[in-house]
């Protein structure tokens, strides 16, 4: 699969550059607090009964909602990855398949949280 099927997010990262120049410790906190709960967001929103197109996919074994992980990737980086070759093919769905999204319906719900992260990691408001 190529990044153009796969779309592409734009974050205004000014602020974000700005803090991890002055505070990198608290910057990468936040990444981290992000980072857990994109991935606590996706665990907790999959089914647990049969998925239907559009709505997240259902947990049979629990391999892809056990496998989802944040790790720090780099000095200011945290990467989320779902740990299984399926994900992919559950988020975008396949010729045989409708998409069961979860990946970036779980990033959309944390988005709006990011400057929260952020200040909360200031403030000691965790």
């Amino acid at each position: 699969m190529t990044a153009d099927q796969i779309g592409s997010i734009t974050i205004d990262t000014r602020i974000a550059e700005q803090m991890a120049r002055d505070a990198p410790a608290w910057s990468l906190r936040a990444l981290k607090k992000i980072g857990f709960d994109w991935v606590a967001y996706a665990q907790t929103h999959m089914t647990v009964s049969v998925s239907s197109p559009g709505g997240p996919p259902g947990v049979d074994f629990g391999n892809l909602k056990n496998a989802i992980n944040s790790y720090q990737s780099g000095a200011m980086e945290v990467t989320v990855e779902d740990g299984v070759p399926y994900g992919v093919h559950l988020e975008f769905g396949t010729r045989f398949m409708a998409a069961r999204p979860w990946f970036m319906a779980a990033l959309n719900a944390v988005y709006e949280t990011i400057p929260d992260a952020f200040r909360a990691t200031i403030t000691g408001e965790e």
